[in-house]
């Protein structure tokens, strides 16, 4: 993957793995399953770790399986893309791993309109920027996601924009501003206290 794809691994997962030894179960949230790109990387992680994941995501506007399989089929992914794609949506499902578990859930939902679960430990909130994709950013949508995070759980998104800032800091969030991926100064890593 290229690096801009691991940034939601390396500033999220790595992180909150670095701020809990010892442990070897994590709850993500992810806003946007998309390709499944991801995912993909967290059940990769899950092998190198040996972790339990259990892993949460929403998506409006599902991509095919088909689409999702000539996307991939010239990957070592293929074969956990399909799983992934092919998994039901509205109930948890396991995915094997050779070493780890991951769990995965599929919300078929717009995000303004999603069930949050609870006792978050990590969320990738991937989405493009407030100016290019409205209705994915404020404090009306942090609130119930900073109320699922455990203490200390972290919110990972691409956006630096002022008015993400804002709203994150308004439901109660710490900010820290990162070096972003190639062609993206910036980013975001949001913590609850």
């Amino acid at each position: 993957f290229p690096s801009h794809d691991s940034v939601y691994i390396e500033r999220g997962l790595d992180c909150w793995r670095a701020e809990n030894p010892g442990v070897h179960q994590v709850r993500v949230f992810e806003m946007g399953l998309g390709t499944g790109t991801n995912a993909l990387l967290a059940m990769e992680w899950c092998v190198r770790w040996g972790f339990t994941m259990h892993y949460y995501t929403v998506e409006k506007f599902p991509l095919s399986e088909t689409l999702m399989r000539d996307y991939w089929c010239d990957t070592g992914y293929a074969e956990r893309s399909e799983a992934l794609h092919a998994a039901p949506w509205e109930e948890w499902v396991n995915i094997p791993l050779p070493a780890g578990q991951f769990k995965l859930f599929k919300h078929h939902s717009d995000i303004q309109q999603a069930t949050v679960p609870n006792q978050l430990d990590v969320v990738f909130w991937d989405a493009f920027g407030p100016k290019k994709q409205e209705g994915v950013w404020g404090e009306w949508l942090f609130e119930p996601i900073y109320q699922a995070l455990n203490t200390r759980g972290l919110l990972v998104t691409y956006s630096a924009a002022g008015e993400v800032k804002r709203s994150l800091k308004l439901v109660g969030f710490a900010l820290e501003k990162l070096d972003g991926p190639p062609f993206k100064r910036h980013m975001l890593r949001a913590r609850k206290g």
